[in-house]
């Protein structure tokens, strides 16, 4: 059949690409493949050209330069080390102290958090001439442009050098000096640094209480010129030596780099070529080795401090000679009360809310308690202690979440004693009562007269009360209740119990009530509870509250000797 002009054209514009049929085709199922194959077989024209099938090309990523490279396999040898040996990163530490005549005392002094120091003193008795008093102070000012220092001097030791040992040593016992490396934040970037990863056993179950004291030992001069330098050190006390701090004073010299080396890594602290005004210090751990590179000029002034791992929180509690609890102003109050005759005669418990926050749903809560009380928390604790009571540090559940059953228990037995108000005698004072209400008396045939069904106040009121008081601080728990426990306070109560184990306390006398739950306050979710319900997506949350328990005995039993 021919074709017309415009039939050929439509055909044309109707084509669809051999790549676009191929793509589409591949994309049918078979059964719709072997359709249009017969309705190809079938037709009258000629048979379909070959197509060719379509290839597709995976894009290649472009190649990384070489500068990322580098930095990859830079980055990859940082990671195995510190997994290999964490512990080369933190063996030592160090840093300077400005003065007052330091060029950058006066922007540093805006800053609170950064301490400057104020010229370092040293006094001693020197021997040579009749123990008389001397002192230097470093560093020593020459000359002034408008207030401003423009020289320093090179200060004369030689009184001092005298006064030490021929190995430059001065023992602690025989001077002094203001220098306080904790008021400096000395101790405190080595408490951050070198302490994390020192093992030791004292406090193994809240290393988050460790702290870190320096001990002076003893003053060391370095003299140039000399070859070869020896430093001395103290005598390594208990496990609970750090390790060593040394802090050279300033006073111009030239050499006597500190060189600090832990596992085949060094580390070299060059104190002679900075300002004559800074003080310079370094700590690392004891076992580390170490040596000073020679002196070439001047003296090198140095003190030298034991550093101990100490119980920076909890020694309080440890320790009642450092913290008498009789000096407490609440003291005396609390003796007195407790001594009355008339007071909780036949004993019971105390409660009391502690005002500040603690992180008592973590994994280490048990161990850190009583230790982490602070403030008044921490004077109530240790006043009823001294005393000879009994004190529990407790976490408290919030009962919020058992409102709803409260109400639909209430509506259940407000409903059957109108139904059948024999039932519940405790709510039926006045049956004896007759519903006429007669002056005369009544004459016989009058129902019975029933008194309205509490409100829900008084219902609760009736019901036995008590604090949820937990067995032991725990983490965060997750629990799922029962459709039983939607209708039964007692029911979920027991299944929450099982989970979050407590024991139910009734009439603690409070001395104070809790504070808001707000952010950041003293409630911490404690529990998680699923319901049986239809919405799955609902969940009651059970906040806890850290409170101290303290059981007063009998008048009688009332033995009030303070436990020193």
């Amino acid at each position: 059949m021919a074709t017309t002009p415009s039939q050929a054209s439509e055909s044309t514009t109707n084509q669809v690409p051999p790549q676009q049929v191929s793509k589409e085709t591949s994309a049918m199922p078979s059964a719709k493949k072997a359709e249009i194959d017969e309705a190809d077989s079938d037709s009258d024209g000629p048979p379909p050209s070959p197509m060719r099938p379509y290839s597709y090309e995976k894009k290649k990523k472009p190649m990384a330069s070489l500068r990322k490279q580098a930095e990859k396999v830079v980055l990859k040898q940082l990671t195995k080390a510190l997994e290999e040996n964490s512990a080369l990163a933190r063996y030592c530490c160090g840093g300077r102290v400005l003065t007052t005549l330091s060029a950058e005392a006066s922007t540093a002094s805006k800053d609170v958090t950064v301490p400057v120091s104020p010229p370092i003193v040293l006094r001693w008795d020197d021997t040579t001439d009749n123990d008389t008093p001397r002192k230097i102070r470093l560093p020593i000012a020459v000359g002034t442009t408008k207030g401003n220092s423009v020289a320093f001097s090179v200060i004369d030791n030689s009184r001092l050098i005298e006064a030490c040992s021929p190995s430059g040593v001065l023992p602690e016992s025989q001077f002094s000096t203001n220098l306080d490396p904790h008021y400096l934040g000395i101790l405190d970037v080595v408490a951050q640094t070198i302490l994390p990863g020192f093992e030791t056993s004292l406090l193994q179950g809240r290393p988050e209480h460790r702290g870190v004291s320096a001990q002076l030992t003893h003053l060391q001069i370095h003299s140039g010129p000399l070859t070869s330098v020896e430093t001395f050190l103290p005598p390594i006390p208990a496990n609970i030596y750090l390790g060593i701090l040394l802090v050279c004073l300033p006073n111009m010299h030239q050499g006597g780099q500190l060189e600090v080396s832990n596992e085949g890594h060094s580390t070299i602290f060059d104190w002679s070529g900075a300002k004559p005004t800074d003080i310079k210090w370094a700590a690392f751990v004891g076992d580390c080795q170490h040596r000073m590179h020679p002196i070439q000029k001047g003296n090198q002034i140095m003190l030298v401090y034991n550093l101990r791992v100490t119980e920076r929180v909890g020694s309080v509690m440890q320790n009642p000679v450092l913290a008498d609890a009789t000096q407490f102003p609440l003291y005396d109050g609390v003796r007195s009360i407790l001594e009355h005759p008339g007071f909780m005669k036949e004993g019971g418990m105390i409660g009391f809310y502690c005002r500040y926050p603690y992180s008592h749903t973590a994994a280490n809560a048990a161990r850190a308690m009583p230790y982490s009380l602070t403030g008044v928390d921490l004077v109530v604790h240790n006043v009823f202690r001294s005393l000879g009571l009994e004190v529990k540090v407790r976490p408290l559940l919030d009962q919020s979440e058992l409102y709803e059953v409260d109400v639909f228990e209430y509506e259940v037995d407000s409903e059957n004693y109108g139904n059948n108000p024999w039932e519940f005698p405790e709510y039926l004072s006045n049956q004896s009562r007759c519903a006429c209400e007669s002056p005369n008396g009544c004459s016989g045939g009058c129902s019975p007269y029933f008194p309205d069904f509490p409100s829900f106040e008084e219902w609760k009121a009736r019901k036995p009360q008590g604090d949820l008081i937990g067995t032991e601080f725990r983490e965060l728990e997750f629990c799922r209740t029962s459709q039983d426990a939607i209708l039964c306070r007692e029911e979920k109560e027991s299944e929450l119990q099982a989970t979050w184990e407590w024991k139910k306390y009734r009439n603690i006398r409070w001395l104070n009530t809790p504070e808001e739950r707000e952010k950041g306050g003293p409630w911490e979710l404690a529990l998680h509870n699923t319901p049986y319900a239809e919405d799955e997506t609902y969940i009651e949350r059970f906040y806890s509250y850290v409170v101290l328990l303290i059981r007063v005995p009998k008048v009688v039993k009332r033995n009030l000797t303070v436990n020193a």
